[in-house]
């Protein structure tokens, strides 16, 4: 989902949102700028959950720190600061906030088992919010993290997630959707878990606000879904 590129920005000079842009024979091609893919050195975006969950008593332990850190630095309009202050706001946020209510316990009843539940939760949040990743769909993005870092079954959880959301979202949103159900993230993510089971509260707290400074509002969002299943959400 992501290439980085060595050097400065100057070859994206002339590119707008309608430049045209294609795959073609391992090359991506966006107006005249030809990007070749081949030799690229693929970096792994799944985590050592295995590891991580064998940290799951110290993560729980710190939690409180990455959930003070969220509720500093969120964005106002993010679910996060919602959750946070769900007294207040105009009457949109007011909907949003009951329409998590409901799929939160029906993920709440999905994370016991009831898989009917589980994809109704899905079906509820998918799509919810504006963006090409929806604030719903990032919050099941925190969820399927949550669930790989805590559930007995995580791959089945998650799978379920994404049968009821896939077909009622943006293609970009259902290809990140698809990649959490495999455990994916960025690195922001990666150093934040990594944090959790072995850095200092500082460095939580700094890899905390990089998560949440990802897009307007897509990093406080993910980290709403991840905080909210957790014993430790406040």
């Amino acid at each position: 989902l992501n290439i980085v590129l060595e050097g400065g920005g100057s070859c994206f000079a002339g590119i707008t949102a309608n430049t045209p842009a294609r795959l073609d024979n391992g090359r991506l091609i966006i107006g005249d700028l030809q990007i070749v893919l081949t030799g690229a050195l693929a970096w792994n975006p799944r985590p050592e959950w295995e590891r991580l969950r064998g940290t799951y008593e110290l993560v729980l332990s710190r939690l409180q720190l990455v959930t003070k850190s969220g509720y500093d630095y969120a964005p106002t309009a993010s679910l996060l600061a919602m959750l946070g202050k769900p007294t207040t706001g105009n009457k949109l946020t007011k909907t949003i906030l009951a329409a998590i209510q409901i799929a939160g316990e029906n993920l709440q009843d999905g994370w016991s088992g009831d898989e009917e539940k589980l994809r109704e939760a899905a079906g509820r949040l998918a799509g919810l919010g504006h963006g090409l990743t929806p604030a719903g769909d990032d919050f099941l993005i925190g969820t399927m993290f949550w669930a790989w870092l805590a559930h007995p079954n995580p791959g089945h959880f998650c799978d379920l997630l994404l049968q009821g959301a896939t077909s009622r979202t943006t293609t970009l949103s259902a290809a990140f959707l698809r990649s959490a159900a495999r455990g994916e993230c960025d690195k922001w993510w990666q150093s934040m878990l990594v944090a959790l089971g072995e850095g200092s509260a500082a460095e939580i707290d700094a890899a905390t606000q990089m998560v949440l400074a990802r897009g307007a509002t897509s990093g406080a969002d993910t980290l709403a879904g991840f905080l909210y299943l957790s014993p430790k959400w406040s």
